[in-house]
């Protein structure tokens, strides 16, 4: 079994806590005919409305880059002062796609169970030292042409995640469940 790089593993960690808090204030089905997200009026306060234009800008450019990476997909949208994210479900995967508070795309993250997950990530980790674990989900991360895997795992009361990567398997966390 190889290591895991290290800078992998915390890349796979800020992943998970952007994708955990980016949340509070969601809106659906915003256009470009429709470019504000802000009820309140900014035209008194020329700070406020220059951070509103700002935002529009960076929203508008964060949805752009989704319909074109996803053209038939609505999507709910939450908001966070570094981050936007677009949710969807589709096929029985869920799918959260993060942007920049600038509207550049970070990263993707698919939530599936094992039915979903590709014959050789299966097959790897059935052949390793976890062959006697269920495969309990799967969170595929994708970072520009980088696609790693967080499998969670389960044996009776033990559980893991594991970290598939390039061939290789490393445990990120594990602990025992209880009754």
């Amino acid at each position: 079994m190889k290591k895991i790089p290290v800078m992998l593993i915390m890349a796979m960690i800020i992943s998970i806590i952007t994708t955990k808090v980016a949340a509070q204030i969601t809106a659906a089905n915003f256009s470009k005919e429709q470019p504000g997200f802000f009820a309140a009026s900014p035209e008194n306060n020329p700070k406020v409305a220059k951070k509103v234009a700002k935002f529009d800008k960076a929203a508008n450019k964060a949805l752009s880059n989704f319909k074109n990476a996803y053209k038939d997909e609505s999507s709910v949208w939450s908001f966070e002062p570094n981050v936007m994210v677009a949710k969807f479900t589709k096929d029985d995967i869920q799918t959260s796609v993060i942007y920049s508070n600038k509207g550049s795309w970070i990263h993707t993250i698919k939530n599936y169970r094992e039915s979903k997950l590709p014959e050789d990530v299966r097959t790897l980790i059935k052949n390793s030292d976890f062959s006697n674990y269920n495969i309990d989900f799967v969170q595929q991360i994708d970072e520009g042409n980088t696609t790693f895997y967080i499998v969670h795992i389960l044996n009776g009361k033990k559980y893991k995640q594991v970290v598939v990567y390039d061939g290789s398997i490393g445990v990120l966390k594990e602990f025992e469940l209880q009754q």
